[in-house]
């Protein structure tokens, strides 16, 4: 369950219960989810993955494939290296929603965000066709890096890196105060299976995710807008402990 500054004022907590991350086996499921979630919830999804390996071998084709089949008529036919479409009758379209950018025939769509560990790659494909970059589980000094390796890609592909909204999925995990997060520690590690990790496994973890009481997650947050992140996505691993949300609304938001 990502949680989100959804306007990227720090003015609203959104939660988004159907952001999604699993991986489909057809490319065009895919490419369908995110409109039907919009339909189904007005919710916008925070990602919607490729199956392992995906990635190599469909490369920049997904996100032509799905401009064509929310933008194109009926009937659209696509002959690519590893994909082809044929006579496309793709329902549902794009919801038309104020501020969605639009293709070329006038279409809403919805916005498209590369996201993962910040390859040269995926930076690549970014600057070409994404209106959001995601960087996941990185701490705030290697999203400074990866943020000015983003603003070349968009330079050498002669885009104004101003017009890519960088942002950053993080862990969560918070506690009023020092014994209330002491419990969710050991509640996350009964979750996980892992009851014997212990202290260590939160610290290889602490310099990219949220983590502590309220002031030191904001002094996190704050690091990580102070690095470039526009926008974050915390990636609560608790979802059926609603006290750690309303304390995110009230403490983070």
């Amino acid at each position: 369950m990502p949680v989100t500054d959804a306007r990227g004022d720090g003015q609203r907590l959104r939660v988004d219960p159907h952001a999604d991350g699993r991986r489909f086996g057809n490319l065009a499921d895919g490419i369908r989810q995110p409109v039907t979630q919009v339909h189904a919830a007005r919710c916008r999804p925070i990602a919607s993955k490729q199956p392992a390996g995906a990635h190599a071998r469909h490369g920049t084709q997904v996100p032509l494939d799905a401009l064509g089949l929310w933008g194109e008529p009926d009937g659209w036919s696509f002959e690519g290296k590893h994909v082809r479409i044929r006579d496309a009758q793709f329902y549902p379209k794009p919801v038309a929603v104020p501020g969605r950018p639009t293709l070329p025939n006038g279409a809403s769509r919805p916005r498209i965000l590369v996201g993962g560990g910040g390859t040269p790659r995926s930076m690549r494909i970014a600057a070409r066709y994404a209106d959001e970059f995601n960087l996941s589980s990185s701490s705030p000094d290697v999203a400074r890096t990866k943020y000015g390796q983003l603003a070349a890609a968009c330079e050498e592909a002669g885009r104004d890196p101003s017009t890519i909204t960088r942002s950053t999925m993080s862990g969560v995990l918070i506690g009023r105060n020092r014994d209330e997060l002491r419990a969710r520690q050991e509640q996350l590690l009964r979750d996980f299976g892992n009851v014997d990790a212990g202290e260590d496994w939160f610290h290889e973890r602490r310099d990219r995710w949220v983590f502590g009481t309220p002031d030191e997650a904001r002094a996190q947050i704050e690091r990580y807008a102070e690095a470039g992140a526009e926008r974050i996505m915390l990636q609560d691993f608790l979802p059926r402990d609603l006290d750690m949300i309303d304390l995110m609304a009230e403490a983070l938001f």
